[in-house]
């Protein structure tokens, strides 16, 4: 929901970034808070309804969306730009997927993590957040993580129609 994308978003250390990146990016709602007129925003989305010029699409919401798989395209983001790293990174991955990569199926919340840590900027610049089931954070051990500097558990019922315990 927005509101809470607006909540997560005023928990950063700084929401005025030179970019931001959200890998599985739908309508955007992690990407349009309020990060400063300068700011750009990028990322990956699956669903074809969020291509330039479809039914939901907002040219104006100001987001460069990769359309398609976020693996391939990440994939693709390694071999074009394997240098490049992101200041600011909010991710939501789906709930209790798994994405196929290669011949193994990963849980989405854990290969997302692996992939954005790998794309955070070095020397402790980067920052964001990270959304999703808190039982996967706490199994994975992402809420532990060394760069996780405040953990936050919300109850069932944050989030309409998703019967899980959210982290962040």
């Amino acid at each position: 929901p927005v509101e809470f994308a607006s909540f997560c978003a005023k928990l950063l250390p700084s929401v005025y970034c030179d970019h931001v990146f959200d890998p599985q990016c739908a309508a955007g709602n992690l990407l349009n808070q309020d990060f400063g007129w300068h700011t750009k925003k990028f990322g990956f989305e699956i669903d074809n309804r969020y291509r330039p010029g479809a039914d939901f699409d907002d040219t104006n919401d100001g987001v460069l969306r990769v359309i398609g798989n976020c693996v391939t395209a990440w994939e693709i983001m390694d071999e074009l730009f394997p240098d490049l790293r992101f200041q600011c990174q909010v991710a939501n991955p789906p709930f209790s997927i798994g994405l196929k990569v290669g011949e193994q199926t990963i849980d989405s919340t854990e290969y997302t993590w692996q992939r954005i840590m790998g794309k955070a900027a070095l020397g402790g610049d980067g920052y964001g957040y990270f959304i999703a089931n808190s039982s996967t954070i706490e199994k994975l051990g992402i809420d532990k993580h060394e760069r996780v500097y405040l953990y936050q558990k919300f109850p069932v019922g944050i989030f309409p129609n998703v019967n899980v315990a959210v982290g962040v």
